[in-house]
Formats: structure tokens, C-alpha cells, sequence
């Protein structure tokens, strides 16, 4: 009998051990996400669907004080853990015709594709603007698409 005992507190135990690591690690990722995004400090927040370069002013917990690359103080705003991401530093160095890309516009990411490629520059097409908008850019402003927030 004492040993049935002993091994139901051992089980108990470790039960108890097991679910409080594994909350601590769901709080770790949570923090980590921040402290990835301090880091940086940038990071880019979606607004009226379209990704925005931003810094970081303040945080509290997974919500972060942002201030829009190039737009005045009266822009900055609170976001929701949701609504902001780590940036995406990454760069394509060479992209293809028909590829889709995201093209940076005046510190903002929009979803488009590549209609040629000449000379180390591309001519892009945003989605859902007319060719009046198609430019040739260099491939620093361009960068494969992100996946959505989830």
C-alpha cells in the first residue's frame, strides 16, 4: 500500500512540475516576441491593411507605443499585440517576372508583382491599382510576401 502512495504523489508531482513549465514557456514565448521586437527596434504595424515601418516609444506588456517612420508625432499610437509584428529586414536580392512581392511605398509594405526585370531594377504592379502606378524599383524596396497575423 505505501508504495502505491508514494507512486501517486510521484505522478501528482511531476504533473504539477510538468503544467507549470509548460506555462512558463506560453508566458516566455509571449515575452520573447517583445523582447525580439525591442531588439530590433523596429517593427511594422498593420494599418488599413498595408505594413507601416515603425520604432518602438513604449510598451506595455505585448502592447506597443509606435511611431511611424517618417510621419509626424501626431501618428503614434498604441497597438495591440495583433496589429504589430517584428520587421521584416529581409530584402530580395533578385526577384522574377509574375513573382508576387510586397514593395515599400513611403515606409508602408504593398502586396504586388514583378512585371520585368532589367538592369538590376523591376518593374512592379501594386495589386488592385491601375498601371498608372507601375514604377521600376530597386530591390531594396522589394521583399517576398509575409504571412498574415494570426
Amino acid at each position: 500500500m505505501p508504495a502505491r502512495r508514494i507512486l501517486a504523489r510521484a505522478a501528482t508531482a511531476l504533473l504539477l512540475v510538468t503544467l507549470a513549465v509548460a506555462s512558463a514557456q506560453a508566458r516566455t514565448k509571449q515575452v520573447s516576441r517583445v523582447d525580439q521586437a525591442k531588439a530590433t527596434p523596429q517593427v511594422e504595424v498593420l494599418w488599413q491593411g498595408v505594413w507601416w515601418d515603425a520604432t518602438i516609444v513604449d510598451e506595455k506588456g505585448a502592447r506597443l507605443k509606435i511611431h511611424y517612420i517618417g510621419w509626424d508625432r501626431g501618428w503614434d499610437e498604441w497597438v495591440a499585440p495583433d496589429r504589430w509584428r517584428p520587421a521584416d529586414l529581409n530584402r530580395l536580392r533578385a526577384a522574377r517576372k509574375g513573382q508576387a512581392v510586397e514593395i515599400n511605398w513611403r515606409g508602408g509594405w504593398w502586396p504586388g508583382k514583378v512585371l520585368r526585370a532589367r538592369d538590376g531594377r523591376y518593374k512592379i504592379s501594386y495589386d488592385n491599382y491601375g498601371s498608372e502606378w507601375d514604377e521600376w524599383v530597386t530591390p531594396d524596396r522589394l521583399r517576398a510576401p509575409h504571412r498574415p497575423v494570426a
